[in-house]
């Protein structure tokens, strides 16, 4: 079975899953999924948030991840859904108070083909990532390093408290 492209096809179809639209309220987003081993289960635990623009450059609100989607790879089952609202972890989050700007600083230098390029590029990283533990074979040389670099850069600084609260092994491999 090709597993080249899962999390990319996983996420760029996710609007249009049925779960998705029946569970998750119009106007949030997928953030970058998480890959975490659950139960010896390959998931990739995706994040939902929303922005609102405020007509300013640079300037749009980040809020709070507040949804999440469990999907199990390479199945691509949801398995779990998860409204962080309700956890005891985040009972102190406002999720209706922006958290952040986008586009942070990171990023601000990119166009926007170039930061299209730099999404592709994270997604692509986490399609080689599913594939090594699904193979169970190690990356080619440095192909982790550049997708820990690309990640590191994209995901939104203000999201990263989220990030960890979702799989502190991932974010201590891969954003921290």
């Amino acid at each position: 079975m090709d597993h080249s492209r899962l999390i990319t096809d996983l996420y760029k179809g996710l609007k249009k899953r049925p779960e998705v639209r029946a569970i998750i309220p119009m106007g949030y987003v997928p953030g970058y999924p998480v890959l975490a081993v659950k139960n010896d289960q390959l998931v990739a635990v995706v994040p939902f948030l929303r922005y609102k623009a405020t007509g300013k450059v640079d300037q749009t609100i980040v809020f709070p991840i507040r949804y999440v989607m469990e999907y199990s790879i390479p199945e691509m089952q949801p398995v779990k859904f998860n409204d962080l609202s309700f956890s005891e972890e985040f009972a102190d989050i406002d999720f209706d108070k922006g958290v952040g700007f986008f586009r942070h600083d990171a990023v601000k230098h990119l166009d926007r083909s170039a930061y299209a390029a730099l999404r592709a590029r994270v997604l692509a990283g986490f399609d080689m990532i599913a594939e090594s533990l699904i193979d169970d074979k190690e990356c080619a040389d440095g192909a982790e390093a550049a997708f820990v670099k690309d990640l590191q850069m994209a995901v939104e600084p203000s999201l990263l408290v989220f990030y960890k609260a979702l799989d502190n092994d991932f974010y201590r491999k891969y954003l921290k």
